[in-house]
């Protein structure tokens, strides 16, 4: 009975709200009869220390009933059946209890288990198969869905003979067969989910006020009102830049600004942390102290832009304090401003006009409309709301951010910063040599007179340090080379407006687009200027051209000696060896074909033909057009709404080649690739059209993907790390067979990358995507158009005719561009430049193989060949059947 007393106690000690005066007189009266049963009354309470109370009281009201079971004067199955019905339980149940129980008297050993030692009930061999499938189908880069794996285990489970698992069997065997961190690792192409997983030890640490300080950047989570006069009400979000100390955690300056983090905020805000506060809180009107301030000797920073360039590290430098970056790896060591920038951002959600944490948080509430607090007001806001964050308790660490800074504080005999001299050391920075105008920066000149005797000096002086604030642009900062000091320096144009630099280059591209001339017009005059310098040629030079061009025939080649000549080289020598050279057969240099075309006239006929054979450009007007509309979307500047451009016309008239064309140019003399050329997939729907896109930018896919939400990231993805200009659309007419509404899919698609990424679509194809494009107003005013027409039977087919013959190593003039032949091919070709190409280039092929060195109309006649419309009634076509 001493044994079921301390049970009795641990019951009444594991029940929630019990009294523990009175357990303890209980164990105390208990320990005089019995001292061994302390051990068994800890290991009785000790259990059970993760389970929850729900699941405590019920292991208890059962450990209750058990122990009635077993001290009882009943028998086991009665007393079992009245268990069973006080606890609502079968006698199952309470048997299987009473088993579990009865082996160490413990209510732990009645909770739930939830140990995983259950025992697997399936075939081993299943259990291997499940592995081995899960490893090689389930656990790679392209996160199949198990569905289709769990199906393939189940074959093969059928095809061995055994009993094939269920969905949820396989899935829960998952977790069992593969760490998180190997599944990480080899599914979850993102490394944040192997990051996440392991852990980031290491904290930023100081001793001392002032020996770490962190900044960091947010947008404020509210939005301000500016009255603009005779314009309206400006509604706008701006940023906000803090400089926390890490031993105090205390915010000891900040910034607000309405643009993007820059080298500005950065300025603004080390001005503000390092220099006293006084005057800036009496401008305001706060009658509260902010006494924390001087020079840190060290700032931890992220990796943005702003702190990688050199007006950061060379102001830092001037005062003696060190940088520390927060690479990739190290994020969470910046814990203590990003709470800070948090802490304050809380608080602003407590005013009128909030945005909240995210557009979920915000909901309907229309911050907009409910904004009220000005620029100014917002400010005073803020700072208020820091001192506030100074002078209050930390919740988890009991301490107080201004108490912490009189005791870490340690004063020293350092000079006080003025805020204009922190400012201008770390403003954005440029070096410019004087000239007898003075200084030019943003195509303004600046000058004052003491730079006039540095000008008499400028070929000895080094390139002079000048700061600038964005802000006002109507003085520049110079530093004088004999004094080391900053000096203001005034528009040479005696304009003292205060200008800042964003509107200064808006006005100046505003200039430039009006005054843009036409790139056409451009582009004619340059070609007439060339034509005119081609005519004015004297006969003199143009000797010396083919002079040159015969010397460089004749002279002997040093890889004749490394090699036998070949047959067809010996042939042709032969040929040459009876007949003379080449000039002296045909008695002239050969003024009807390009001088380097003229060096492979001695060449023998297979590397004539080869030459024949290779593709070649051919500028035309069109194309000519194309170019220059291409040249100037990727050379606009940047838009909400960028323009497309439209290459419509027939099939085989050298639309493709046209695009190809301008993309490999642009590769010569870009220094990053900004035209990318996208080959259409033949389908209809976006899923084909992403596949088109992933094809073109060289990005691997996983076979049989079809989660088009994937695909879309992984096209956004690219598109935002490459950032491309132009994206050309070959073959654009083969993703429109489809329903209206792919159709409607892949436009709307087109809308969002030019909004999202500024990349300016061109649509290469038939005449059909015209008509698609132009289905709508909306659709057909974003696009401009470029028409490939076929050839007509003109001058300028005539010119074509004559840039090809020219490019082609055929001795005798074939004078293409005159009657009859120009007809022939005209209506050969049906106007098509391919198959104008395709023509010529079998007719010469025949011409050099017979030795005729012409093309004529015998030479086309021979060929037998049959214009496009004709073919599918063609003799040849009846001849299949």
């Amino acid at each position: 009975m001493i044994s079921g007393r301390y049970r009795d106690i641990a019951h009444h000690f594991s029940v929630k709200g019990f009294n523990f005066v009175s357990v303890l007189q209980q164990v105390a009266a208990l320990l005089a009869h019995d001292p061994a049963g302390l051990e068994s009354f800890i290991s009785m309470t000790s259990g059970g220390g993760h389970a929850s109370d729900a699941a405590w009281a019920k292991a208890t009201r059962i450990a209750r009933e058990l122990d009635r079971v077993l001290d009882g004067a009943a028998p086991v199955r009665e007393a079992v059946m009245r268990a069973a019905s006080e606890l609502r339980l079968s006698t199952r149940q309470v048997y299987n209890y009473l088993a579990r129980y009865r082996e160490e008297l413990r209510v732990s050993a009645l909770l739930p288990r939830r140990s995983g030692t259950r025992r697997l009930r399936i075939n081993p061999a299943v259990e291997n198969i499940i592995a081995i499938t899960l490893r090689e189908m389930w656990l790679r880069p392209e996160q199949p869905d198990l569905a289709p794996i769990v199906e393939e285990i189940r074959a093969c489970c059928a095809k061995e003979g055994h009993t094939p698992p269920a969905y949820v069997t396989v899935a829960r065997r998952i977790p069992i067969l593969f760490a998180p961190e190997e599944i990480a690792r080899r599914r979850l192409s993102n490394g944040k989910h192997l990051h996440r997983l392991k852990p980031r030890p290491g904290y930023i640490r100081a001793n001392h006020a002032l020996d770490v300080v962190q900044i960091d950047h947010t947008p404020a989570d509210i939005q301000f009102v500016e009255v603009i006069d005779d314009y309206g009400v400006f509604v706008g979000r701006p940023y906000l830049t803090i400089a926390a100390d890490v031993a105090t955690s205390a915010i000891i300056g900040f910034c607000l600004t309405l643009e993007r983090p820059s080298r500005l905020s950065v300025a603004l805000c080390l001005a503000h942390a390092m220099c006293c506060k006084i005057d800036w809180l009496a401008e305001r009107g706060i009658d509260h102290a902010w006494p924390m301030h001087g020079r840190p000797k060290q700032i931890v920073v992220d990796s943005a832009k702003e702190f990688q360039s050199s007006t950061f590290s060379r102001g830092c430098a001037d005062y003696g304090i060190s940088i520390r970056m927060r690479n990739k790896g190290t994020l969470h060591r910046g814990g203590v401003v990003e709470r800070l920038l948090g802490k304050v951002n809380t608080a602003l959600r407590a005013l009128p006009g909030k945005t909240g944490r995210s557009i979920a948080d915000r909901g309907d509430y229309a911050s907009e409309a409910r904004a009220r607090l000005s620029f100014e007001d917002l400010e005073r806001c803020i700072a208020l709301a820091i001192i506030d964050h100074n002078l209050s308790q930390n919740a988890r660490k009991l301490t107080v951010p201004a108490k912490e800074w009189e005791d870490r504080f340690q004063p020293k005999d350092r000079p006080i910063d003025a805020p204009v001299d922190v400012l201008l050391n770390f403003l954005p920075r440029k070096t410019r040599k004087i000239s007898p105008q003075g200084i030019s920066l943003f195509a303004i000149d600046y000058f004052e007179p003491w730079l006039g005797p540095l000008v008499a000096r400028r070929d000895r002086l080094e390139p002079l340090d000048l700061c600038y604030d964005p802000r006002d642009i109507s003085h520049v900062y110079v530093k004088d080379p004999d004094t080391q000091a900053w000096r203001p320096v005034r528009r040479r144009d005696g304009l003292a407006e205060p200008i800042t630099l964003w509107q200064h280059q808006a006005d100046r591209q505003q200039r430039r687009e009006i005054q843009r001339r036409p790139v056409q017009e451009a582009s004619a005059i340059r070609r007439e200027i060339a034509a005119t310098v081609a005519a004015a040629k004297t006969p003199k030079s143009r000797l010396k051209e083919m002079t040159r061009a015969r010397h460089a025939t004749e002279a002997k080649k040093p890889y004749a000696d490394f090699a036998a000549p070949s047959a067809s080289a010996r042939q042709s020598s032969t040929r040459i060896a009876r007949g003379g050279s080449f000039l002296s057969r045909i008695g002239k240099v050969p003024d009807h074909l390009m001088p380097a075309i003229v060096p492979l006239l001695q060449a023998d006929d297979a590397v004539r033909i080869a030459h024949v054979r290779a593709p070649r450009w051919i500028s035309h007007p069109a194309a000519g057009a194309a170019h220059d509309a291409m040249r100037l979307l990727l050379e606009r500047p940047p838009s909400l709404r960028p323009r497309g451009l439209l290459l419509a016309g027939p099939y085989h008239n050298g639309k493709t080649m046209i695009a190809e064309r301008f993309a490999v140019e642009h590769l010569r003399v870009a220094d990053q690739q900004k035209v990318w050329v996208i080959q259409t997939r033949e389908g209809a729907g976006l899923s084909h059209f992403y596949a088109s896109i992933l094809s073109g930018l060289r990005a691997p896919q996983a076979a049989g993907w079809r989660s088009l939400s994937r695909a879309g990231d992984q096209v956004d993805h690219l598109l935002e790390r490459l950032k491309p200009r132009l994206l050309i659309f070959d073959e654009f007419h083969s993703a429109l067979r489809g329903r209206r509404q792919d159709v409607k899919a892949i436009f709307s698609f087109l809308r969002r990358i030019a909004r999202v990424h500024d990349i300016s679509p061109v649509l290469v194809g038939e005449i059909a995507i015209y008509d698609a494009v132009h289905d709508t107003d909306e659709m057909g005013s974003r696009f401009d158009t470029i028409p490939i027409p076929r050839w007509a039977y003109d001058e300028e087919f005539a010119t074509l005719l004559d840039s090809l013959e020219a490019s082609l190593p055929l001795a005798e003039a074939s004078d293409l561009s005159r009657e009859p032949l120009v007809k022939i091919l005209h209506d050969l070709s049906e106007g098509l430049i391919g198959e104008v190409v395709e023509i010529v280039t079998r007719a010469a092929v025949a011409a050099i193989s017979r030795g005729e060195d012409r093309i004529t109309g015998a030479t086309l006649s021979d060929l037998g060949y049959l214009p496009l419309s004709r073919r599918r009634n063609s003799a040849l076509r009846h001849e299949m059947t």
